[in-house]
């Protein structure tokens, strides 16, 4: 009789822990409306690049509509200026103006909706002193093969405000 009653009870505590609720939760998300998305490139020795669209929605599977009418100005630390020209899909090109290291550059636009100004400075890139890599014991779920651990070494100037994206493939 024992062991009938703990098997039963074994049975019931079974279904308890094997057994799930599945709730379905709704979640309201808002569509949004477009807003301006300013896409800007220079690099040292390079001449600038703008590309202007506006956003899309999350659940609008369709293509960004790029601004194609806009007077885009680029402006140097020095005061130089230039119009850059429209190629086409949002892009906007300079001729002229190149990029210089620990120069600050400015970028303004006008669209329908105002004007619009943003400005950076192309910093001196950091020297990297050494790279390596080594094989990792941990892999992601599922993954196959080797897996490997890339290691970096580089100075980083305290006195300045530096973002550092790395790139590996």
């Amino acid at each position: 009789m024992k062991t009938i009653t703990h098997i039963t009870i074994a049975a019931i505590i079974s279904i308890f822990l094997f057994t799930s609720c599945e709730e379905v939760i709704e979640i309201d998300l808002n569509s949004s409306n477009p807003v301006i998305n300013a896409q800007a490139l220079i690099e040292e020795g390079t001449t600038a690049s703008v590309r202007l669209m506006y956003s899309t929605d999350y659940f609008d599977g369709g293509d960004p509509e790029y601004i194609e009418n806009s007077t885009v100005v680029i402006e140097d630390g020095s005061g130089n200026t230039e119009t850059l020209e429209y190629s086409g899909e949002g892009y906007y090109e300079s001729n002229l103006i190149t990029g210089e290291l620990n120069t600050r550059y400015t970028i303004s636009f006008t669209t329908d909706e105002g004007q619009y100004t943003a400005s950076s400075e192309l910093k001196t890139p950091v020297t990297i002193q050494n790279i390596s890599f080594e094989e990792s014991l941990n892999s992601p779920p599922g993954s196959t093969g080797n897996q490997y651990t890339i290691i970096m070494d580089f100075t980083n100037d305290e006195s300045q405000s530096n973002y550092y994206l790395i790139r590996f493939f």
